[in-house]
C-alpha cells in the first residue's frame, strides 16, 4: 500500500500495490479521487510514500 499526497490541496489517498489488496476493490473511492483530482488540477505534483512513514 501507498499513500499519494497533494499538499497544495491537502488530499491523501491509498493506493493498493499489491494484486489481492487491487482486486479486494476496497479502495476503488480513493483511486477515484485521485483521478479526478488530477483531471481538475493537471498542474499539481503527486507525491507518494509508504504507508509506514
Amino acid at each position: 500500500m501507498k499513500i499519494v499526497m497533494c499538499k497544495k490541496h491537502k488530499i491523501e489517498c491509498s493506493v493498493p500495490t499489491t494484486n489481492e489488496e487491487f482486486y479486494s476493490g476496497k479502495w476503488h473511492e480513493d483511486i477515484m479521487r485521485i483521478q479526478t483530482h488530477a483531471e481538475k488540477f493537471p498542474q499539481c505534483k503527486m507525491r507518494f510514500r509508504n504507508v509506514n512513514e
